[in-house]
């Protein structure tokens, strides 16, 4: 029996909480379960492992069941044979079974459940039988809880893969393989960005503007280890004016105001060194004053300006002066 499997939004909202890229996250998917989180049969994707079943049953089905009990390794076929294994192990001891298999699509270990939100390792295992949604929930607690998620970020697949696979993730080359999906994920992702606007056109064929033009889609990127939202660039202007409007003269020219503030300057300059120089205070305090006055003014020369724009410009009528 088919089930759920992750959609887009899924993706998105596990992103927005790692604060992290999708494409990051789809890689990880990729490289655990091929980004699969069931079989054909409907029974989460599974690798059983043997040497944590023989960790939590104190080595004791070593000499009768050696293909269940031992060192880590002889994993056998995927598949059938991995759910023959587990439903084995699972008639001599049910926990530690359950323990002993990384689980759905992102194979998490069993004995992790309590770090991914599940107090017992059954209601992990009964979330990760219900759907890819569970299996992504579970991923986003075990990230956050072992701090793995600004290895996302930052796509230090090395750092992540030493986190999430153990010491030993070089062996199977985890960290180039999910580098390598990444980049997949990520042009497959960038590609999509790029899209032809379809004109709407009424019963004549001439095309029409709707008044309210859809918000571009928001999508995540990531830039130095944060999210950013990307737009299209096709946002209205805000209100008070548009790019094309015309400038509103408010003085006699700028060159003409730019003298004015340079021989300011120069005179106020002048003044502050003259009371140095004889020693004056209050010569160099009136200079220094003055200096500071048409520094303010200099900075925020622009925001004086456009003020006077919008006032001299607006309606008088439709002030709130009485």
């Amino acid at each position: 029996m088919a089930k759920p499997t992750l959609t887009e939004q899924d993706f998105q909202r596990a992103s927005k909480k790692l604060r992290c890229e999708v494409p990051a996250i789809k890689a990880v998917a990729e490289v655990e379960s091929r980004g699969k989180g069931f079989y054909a049969s409907g029974f989460p994707v599974i690798l059983f492992e043997r040497h944590i079943f023989r960790k939590y049953t104190q080595g004791r089905y070593n000499k009768t069941h050696p293909h269940l009990s031992g060192p880590a390794g002889n994993y056998g076929a995927a598949g059938q044979n991995q759910i023959n294994k587990f439903n084995e192990a699972f008639k001599l001891n049910p926990i530690a079974a359950m323990k002993s298999c990384s689980w759905g699509k992102f194979q998490i270990m069993g004995f992790n459940h309590e770090i991914c939100g599940y107090e017992d390792v059954g209601s992990f295992v009964d979330a990760m039988k219900e759907s890819e949604g569970k299996h992504l929930d579970a991923f986003v607690e075990f990230v956050i809880g072992n701090g793995l998620a600004i290895h996302l970020r930052t796509k230090n697949w090395a750092a992540f893969a030493k986190g999430y696979n153990g010491a030993g993730y070089k062996k199977n080359n985890y960290d180039v393989k999910m580098a390598k999906a990444y980049a997949r994920h990520s042009a497959a992702s960038n590609a999509t960005l790029v899209a032809t606007p379809v004109e709407d056109t009424d019963s004549s064929g001439t095309p029409t503007s709707a008044s309210h033009p859809s918000e571009p889609p928001t999508t995540i990127e990531q830039t130095a280890g944060t999210i950013v939202n990307a737009t299209s660039g096709n946002e209205p202007p805000a209100e008070g004016g548009g790019a094309n409007d015309e400038p509103v003269q408010v003085s006699q020219g700028g060159f003409k105001s730019l003298i004015a503030t340079v021989l300011g300057g120069i005179t106020s300059g002048a003044t502050a060194i003259w009371g140095a120089l004889t020693s004056d205070t209050g010569v160099m305090i009136v200079g220094i004053v003055c200096v500071t006055l048409l520094i303010l003014a200099l900075i925020f020369r622009q925001v004086l300006m456009d003020w006077l724009r919008m006032n001299l410009t607006a309606d008088p009528t439709k002030r709130n002066v009485k």
